[in-house]
């Protein structure tokens, strides 16, 4: 079966909880992620979300990713569910990692398997730019209100 991901990570100066007030809160999605640019929903496991994506130059993108993981402070990882898991499937995930001096390392990513995976491929392999775009975002929020 064909499987691909990719990470990026940033180390933000600040503990791993105020990176996931951040990260969490939503409704303010829209002030400061260049990517995400409005998401919708409650931050429960099983619960779905409403997710506008649109980083600079590309066009909306609407869809409603399953929550997967969502734990304080550590993670949040969603998936959009395809009937036959062999055939597509889709993983977008957060960590926080406590590092030394009140930091976290944070690693944003996707994995991607299945059947229909090297087609999807073709389009998610231009995603790391914008994911690094919205690190560096995130960190900035962060970092300017703690």
């Amino acid at each position: 079966m064909f499987k691909r991901s990719f990470v990026t990570e940033v180390e933000i100066d600040a503990p791993p909880e105020a990176v996931w007030r951040v990260l969490a809160k939503l409704e303010d999605y829209e002030t400061w992620n260049p990517m995400l640019r409005k998401v919708k929903g409650e931050l429960a496991k099983g619960k779905r979300l409403k997710v506008l994506f649109q980083p600079a130059g590309w066009r909306a993108h609407r869809f409603f990713p399953k929550l997967l993981a969502v734990v304080p402070g550590r993670e949040l990882r969603w998936t959009m569910p395809f009937k036959v898991p062999w055939v597509y499937y889709f993983e977008h995930y957060w960590v926080l990692r406590p590092v030394e001096g009140g930091r976290t390392h944070l690693q944003h990513g996707i994995r991607l398997s299945g059947l229909l995976a090297p087609l999807v491929w073709l389009w998610v392999r231009r995603l790391e730019r914008p994911f690094s775009e919205m690190n560096e975002a995130h960190r900035k929020k962060v970092e300017d209100s703690v």
